[in-house]
């Protein structure tokens, strides 16, 4: 998923408005029931805020990843978590771009900037091709 709305100060690692807060618990509401095995975030104030409730509820330590290394968070994951749910918070540049690492085809073309409800479903399965789906979550789903 993406991380949720975002200050603009500082430019280069703004913490989340209030509503991206509220996003944050929204995101919590939606996942925490779900049997999450591990959570990767990029390493900036904004993606880390947007999982920190869900892996508080979860009793998870998210674990960072590099956006440029994509090929490398897709094999750990498929190598570690095989057949488990794992959750991935990126930027509107690398999620889709996650999702193909991971083997599937984007869901939808692009992101835009200013979009920030995204949840993207990929499934990997032992055999034949992965799949992606997009859905959206908290104010603003559409």
């Amino acid at each position: 998923m993406r991380h949720a709305e975002k200050g603009t100060e500082p430019a280069n690692d703004p913490p989340l408005t209030p509503a991206g807060e509220q996003r944050a618990l929204a995101l919590r509401a939606k996942l925490k029931s779900k049997p999450v095995a591990a959570i990767f975030t990029t390493d900036t104030r904004r993606t880390r805020a947007t999982v920190a409730p869900l892996a508080a509820a979860l009793k998870l330590t998210p674990q960072v990843y590099n956006p440029r290394q994509l090929t490398e968070l897709a094999t750990q994951i498929k190598q570690t978590y095989a057949g488990k749910t794992v959750v991935v918070v990126g930027h509107s540049n690398t999620i889709l771009e996650t999702a193909e690492a991971l083997g599937a085809t984007r869901p939808v073309p692009t992101i835009g900037d200013a979009e920030f409800n995204y949840l993207l479903e990929v499934k990997v399965p032992a055999q034949g091709a992965s799949t992606a789906k997009a859905t959206r979550y908290g104010a603003g789903q559409k």
